[in-house]
């Protein structure tokens, strides 16, 4: 079992939840990133994660509806970046 931490303001979420393949693992990986991305930059987009991470635009889109569902209020979505 692997455990996914999601930043919230001062206290962090601890999610928890079962690693079936390595499909899984990456697409922790890339969440991570995004928390990351979110706290440290102040944003993140799909470009960004598709260039970091070599993944095409479908994935990404389904890592940012992914890290929505664990933590809704952690990203607002801006139409005008």
């Amino acid at each position: 079992m692997y455990a996914l931490y999601i930043n919230i303001g001062i206290d962090q979420l601890l999610l928890c939840f079962e690693m079936e393949n390595i499909t899984d693992i990456r697409q922790e990986q890339r969440l991570r990133y995004i928390d990351l991305c979110a706290y440290v930059l102040g944003s993140i987009n799909r470009r960004q994660l598709m260039n970091r991470f070599d993944v095409k635009e479908a994935w990404s889109t389904r890592d940012f509806n992914r890290y929505q569902e664990i933590a809704a209020n952690n990203l607002l979505y801006d139409h005008r970046l």
